[in-house]
């Protein structure tokens, strides 16, 4: 357990139920949840303090990759000659690589990065990868649209995050910066808080958080630590192929099932690259069940991740559930 963390203890629905809120929005208030829920103000306030203590939960600032400048992303599944470890945390260690997990068969990692224009595809394989030690078999696959991404664990504590983004929809500033690495230590700190602590109106830290959120860039989220979520057999990659002409319609099916946290239409063998969490057994096999029998569905390959050896957890996309192919 962490220097001065609390205990760790079992989440209930009650828990489960303020967390839910807090995912969708970290800053809403005690009030707001309790009413939802059916809680008294001070008892929901307790129990974010307490989620908070323990490290079960985080509130903290995630970024939608897209508007802050990576246009572009790719999946990499690779096959390690020899000893996986060593080679996943050396492209850990790579510029642009946002999560690397340790899978079951047929391959040994699954590697996410993002690049600021296209030609970074390119330039990420043949200058960064290529030639690397332990590097066996690489599947490359570029996202085409992603239809679903859930915020939704965290590796706590919150880590420091560089805003050192490529193109971020809203010029960021010294201040938005400041702002920033407050709001990423305590996304639920309040605005005056932060304005005594930066020696400037609370206004002007209102309507920078403001405008960050209004250019769809921002979001302040509550996030679950892994440890809370179950055993690490629960989670899982699966690879989807479709016909070409229903691979968003599968998708869109796919992203309503239970577990369900990442959807990605992509280019390649596979025509969808889907990431999950489930709840126990029963509930893994219920959804594999039903995403074999989507209409449109030619087959799938099933991996469970084993390890999350890097996530930079405060990059996402902020999908919306309506949104359909231009």
């Amino acid at each position: 357990m962490p220097n001065g963390a609390e205990p760790r203890r079992a989440l209930d629905d009650v828990d489960r139920a303020i967390i839910g809120m807090l995912r969708e929005d970290g800053r809403t208030t005690s009030r707001a949840i309790g009413a939802a829920i059916g809680l008294a103000e001070t008892n929901v306030t307790a129990r974010i303090r307490a989620l908070l203590g323990s490290e079960a939960l985080a509130i903290t600032t995630v970024f939608d990759w897209e508007r802050v400048g990576y246009r572009h992303d790719l999946w990499l599944k690779i096959r390690a000659d020899g000893d996986p470890a060593p080679l996943s945390r050396t492209i850990a260690g790579m510029k642009g690589v946002h999560a690397v997990l340790r899978l079951t068969d047929p391959y040994d990692l699954l590697v996410h990065v993002l690049v600021p224009e296209q030609d970074g595809v390119g330039d990420f394989l043949s200058s960064q990868l290529a030639g690397t030690a332990g590097l066996g078999e690489v599947e490359t696959a570029v996202t085409v649209r992603t239809i679903e991404y859930a915020v939704t664990l965290a590796r706590l504590p919150v880590e420091s995050s560089h805003f050192d983004f490529p193109d971020p929809a809203v010029e960021l500033d010294e201040l938005d910066h400041a702002t920033l690495s407050a709001l990423t230590r305590d996304g639920r700190q309040s605005t005056r808080q932060i304005a005594r602590d930066l020696g400037v109106n609370e206004g002007t830290i209102r309507a920078r958080i403001r405008r960050m959120e209004s250019a769809g860039m921002l979001r302040i989220c509550g996030q679950l630590n892994p440890l809370h979520t179950g055993p690490s057999a629960s989670r899982a990659i699966i690879g989807v192929q479709t016909d070409v002409a229903l691979g968003e319609s599968v998708g869109r099916r796919a992203a309503k099932l239970p577990g369900i946290t990442m959807v990605a239409m992509v280019t390649g063998r596979h025509n969808l690259i889907i990431a999950a969490g489930f709840d126990d057994p029963t509930q893994m096999e219920n959804s594999v069940r039903r995403l074999r029998c989507l209409p449109g569905v030619r087959g799938i390959e099933f991996s469970r991740i084993l390890d999350v050896v890097a996530l930079d957890y405060h990059l996402a996309r902020f999908v919306d559930p309506n949104e359909t192919a231009d």
